[in-house]
């Protein structure tokens, strides 16, 4: 999809308000800049309608005001030890028969 630079806005702002062409003589007059034919229907409409082919201020996705947060969830990890000889898990840190030695 081509859109249009500024430049080309400010010429086609130019063209419609001072010379009132509509946009099929601007497509014919200018074949080198290839322009999209609805994308000019829009900028018209909406130069017409304005007065001015500017954004309008706030209109657009809202900033977020807290910070990104990341996409992940990070949590600590629970240490956790495994007794082998019974099967069974016991808490980090506590010792086991053959370590009491």
């Amino acid at each position: 999809m081509h859109y249009l630079t500024t430049d080309d806005e400010a010429l086609i702002l130019a063209l419609r308000v001072e010379k009132r062409w509509n946009v099929d003589k601007m497509i014919l007059e200018f074949p080198n800049k290839q322009w999209k034919r609805q994308t000019s229907y829009y900028l018209v409409r909406k130069i017409d309608q304005t007065g001015s082919a500017a954004r309008l201020s706030g209109s657009g996705r809202p900033r977020k005001n807290q910070p990104r947060l990341d996409r992940w969830c990070h949590q600590p990890v629970v240490k956790s030890s495994y007794n082998g000889d019974t099967g069974a898990m016991r808490p980090y840190g506590t010792k086991t028969k053959e370590s009491e030695d």
